[in-house]
């Protein structure tokens, strides 16, 4: 029988480079579940009490948005902007991406 055990991806996202790379990654990604994972594992990594604070949210409620794979906008740039980050647009050929609201 396989034994698995629970893996806190944040234990192991210490630099902020490697930080910045997975929050960039699910934004290009268009997976809105990706990009909720992405920030709370970083938020998690930097302490999400912190994050939170910063973000001005209770922690359970950024817990509970990023737990559910679709925050808001709002939530997003919050927590963006906590994490000392922003998004970047840029133009991309018709039909080369495809994003996942789901």
């Amino acid at each position: 029988m396989l034994v698995t055990l629970p893996l806190d991806a944040s234990e192991y996202l210490d630099d902020s480079a490697a930080q910045v790379e997975l929050v960039s990654s699910a934004i290009m990604s268009g997976q809105a579940g990706y990009i909720a994972a992405a920030l709370r594992v970083v938020a998690e990594a930097r302490g999400i009490a912190q994050i939170a604070s910063n973000a001005g949210v209770p922690a359970a409620t950024l817990e509970k948005e990023l737990g559910e794979g679709n925050p808001t906008l709002a939530t997003i740039l919050c927590v963006l902007s906590a994490l000392d980050l922003q998004l970047d647009v840029r133009h991309v050929e018709p039909g080369s991406l495809q994003v996942d609201f789901g």
